[in-house]
């Protein structure tokens, strides 16, 4: 039987990071993935890209393993360096094979970005990748790709348009979050992980309930932004680390905390380590003792307790509490959506005082403080998955109909 193989190469520095290489037969083709990192300086692959001692390539991170669907490996081949999250650097073996795989293609596809891995490389758009390699009739074709094997991996779409071809093997190169750790001396082995590169949130609530929290940056979501926005939720003492152009001649590590890093610029792509030793247990509830409450108004422990099972509240919810009060359901809800976001609605200045100064104690900083008169400011929030409703001022109907015109699916609890 004829066999056409294609082989992948992804660009990352590690994370930011390593080549990687996907291989595997479709209908009798090869399609192999793998990691590697940057070359080193002056080197030029010519059909593929050759490991230097010790069968390690010197990658560069490129962005397309960090894009919305792919970002903690970063595998790229890259002789000068581009803003990556960091890099991917692999396992001698794996950057072996992975060298041989690309020296034995016949053709070579690439992104523009990563056309420079090899000389004889054909420019293409990533959509047209696969397709391009299946067309072209060579025996053995090879694509170059960014992206890890095992988080938000741009081979992984690659995979899934060859695997009707034949079978895939992946050879993985070290992550980003590997490759900073270690420089850094600091163990990942219980950090959260989260990508923030090309896509809409935050790290408010990971930072405020993991000691440590690792996470892919770019675009928007760039590592000063998230800086300046855990700062500016009172975050800003917490310890980061940054990792630009990991891996590359333009490698910078930076230590400090996030309002000195808030007015830093830093590279598009670069990943990040947050550290919050005062981070605080989120399956643990908030008991009436814990709260500081004046006053004001409080929903006691046992109803609300009740209250928030009967939302369903999930991880990442948006949740609005309306007529918050000091926060005590509030902060209930905010440990529910530990990687959501909830809108503590209150008119009374000093109840909105207080679930500042809860929020603060409870450290629950994914937690938003809407001050004004609802169903008003409710046009301008997030549309929710779950309403409390706390008090409504005698607009009960109109908060209801406000929440509901946002998401007609919306999960509603009121306290009467």
């Amino acid at each position: 039987m004829h066999v056409r193989q294609f082989f992948t190469k992804s660009a990352r520095a590690a994370d930011m990071p390593g080549p990687v290489t996907v291989s595997g037969h479709f209908s009798n083709q090869v399609f192999e993935h793998f990691c590697h990192s940057e070359q080193s300086e002056g080197s030029r692959p010519s059909n593929a890209a050759r490991a230097p001692a010790g069968g390690i390539l010197q990658s560069k991170a490129l962005r397309i393993t960090d894009t919305p669907s792919s970002r903690t490996k970063r595998s790229a081949f890259r002789t000068h360096g581009y803003p990556a999250h960091g890099t991917a650097v692999p396992h001698p073996e794996s950057s072996a094979e992975a060298a041989q795989a690309l020296a034995s293609a016949e053709m070579v596809f690439a992104t523009e970005r990563l056309a420079e891995i090899c000389e004889n490389a054909q420019i293409c758009l990533f959509s047209e990748l696969a397709e391009r390699a299946i067309a072209c009739g060579a025996d053995r074709a090879a694509l170059l790709v960014s992206g890890d094997v095992g988080f938000f991996s741009a081979a992984g779409k690659l995979r899934e348009k060859l695997l009707a071809h034949g079978e895939v093997r992946l050879f993985c190169g070290l992550s980003s979050m590997q490759y900073l750790c270690a420089k850094i001396g600091i163990s990942y082995e219980n950090a959260c992980i989260r990508s923030l590169h090309g896509r809409k949130g935050d790290l408010l609530g990971a930072v405020s309930y993991h000691e440590k929290t690792f996470a892919l940056t770019g675009g928007d979501n760039n590592v000063q932004f998230v800086c300046r926005s855990l700062a500016d939720a009172g975050l800003g003492g917490v310890q980061v680390y940054i990792g630009e152009n990991l891996g590359s001649p333009r490698e910078r590590v930076l230590k400090g905390t996030a309002s000195e890093l808030a007015e830093n610029p830093c590279a598009d792509l670069a990943v990040m380590l947050v550290l919050n030793p005062n981070s605080v247990n989120p399956f643990e509830p908030v008991r009436d003792e814990m709260l500081t409450r004046a006053k004001v108004p409080m929903t006691k422990e046992e109803v609300r307790w009740v209250s928030v099972a009967r939302l369903g509240v999930q991880p990442g919810d948006t949740v609005w509490d309306v007529g918050a009060g000091t926060g005590a359901v509030t902060f209930e809800l905010a440990r529910k959506a530990m990687d959501g976001a909830v809108f503590a609605v209150e008119r009374n200045t000093e109840a909105i005082e207080l679930i500042a100064q809860n929020r603060q104690k409870l450290g629950g900083f994914n937690v938003h403080i809407v001050q004004g008169h609802a169903p008003e400011v409710l046009a301008d929030l997030p549309k929710p998955n779950c309403v409390f409703v706390g008090g409504s001022g005698g607009n009960m109907r109109e908060i209801i109909e406000a929440a509901l015109i946002k998401n007609p699916e919306a999960r509603i609890a009121v306290n009467a």
